[in-house]
């Protein structure tokens, strides 16, 4: 719960900021959030936060986080029992 709440404050810090850096760290928070409620096996509320991500704004040699992502997603969508969309991430993974 800690972390959760570190990660909404965060979040809102990096929200009111406009430069690159702070772009990347808001979608930094957004996968935390998104991860840990994967985590806690929620994949309604994960991905809520995952959608949240512009992936314009990662660069090309973000490619790591961009697996973590949609490995997150395959996770998420597996919870909730929807298979296509599950299987589009794996792939995409």
């Amino acid at each position: 719960d800690k972390a959760r709440e570190n990660y909404f404050e965060a979040l809102k810090y990096y929200s009111e900021q406009d430069f690159y850096l702070s772009k990347k760290n808001r979608y930094d928070m957004l996968f935390n959030l998104g991860a840990l409620e994967v985590d806690k096996k929620n994949g309604e509320k994960g991905i809520l936060f995952l959608s949240q991500i512009d992936f314009s704004v990662l660069a090309q040699s973000d490619y790591k986080d961009k697996i973590l992502i949609f490995d997150n997603f395959d996770k998420a969508y597996l919870l909730e029992e929807r298979i296509d969309s599950a299987l589009f991430y794996l792939e995409k993974k």
